[in-house]
C-alpha cells in the first residue's frame, strides 16, 4: 500500500467515524524484512461501504477512485486486521 492510499484510507475512516490506525512500517513474516504502509481496521466490508458512501459523497465516481482493494492484502490482529 502506497502513502497516498494510505492517507485515503485513513480519510474516509475519519469521515464514517471509523476508528483506525495507520502503520508506516509494516512487515509481514513473508515481506522478508521489507515494509510497508498500512492501516489497522476492524472489517474490509466496513472500510469498502465507508469508501464508496465517501466518494458518492464527494460526486465522484466511485470506480475511477476507490483504491483497487483486489491489490491490497490483509492479516489477522485477533481483534482487528491490517489491511495493507
Amino acid at each position: 500500500m502506497t502513502k497516498d492510499q494510505c492517507d485515503f484510507l485513513r480519510e474516509v475512516c475519519e469521515d464514517a467515524g471509523m476508528e483506525c490506525d495507520v502503520r508506516s512500517d509494516y512487515s509481514d513474516r513473508y515481506m522478508y524484512g521489507k515494509s510497508t504502509y498500512g492501516i489497522v481496521i476492524g472489517s474490509t466490508e466496513d472500510l469498502l461501504v465507508a469508501t464508496i458512501t465517501y466518494m458518492k459523497q464527494q460526486n465522484e465516481n466511485v470506480l475511477d477512485c476507490i483504491p483497487d482493494f483486489t491489490s491490497f492484502k490483509t492479516d489477522s490482529m485477533g481483534r482487528d486486521m491490517i489491511l495493507y
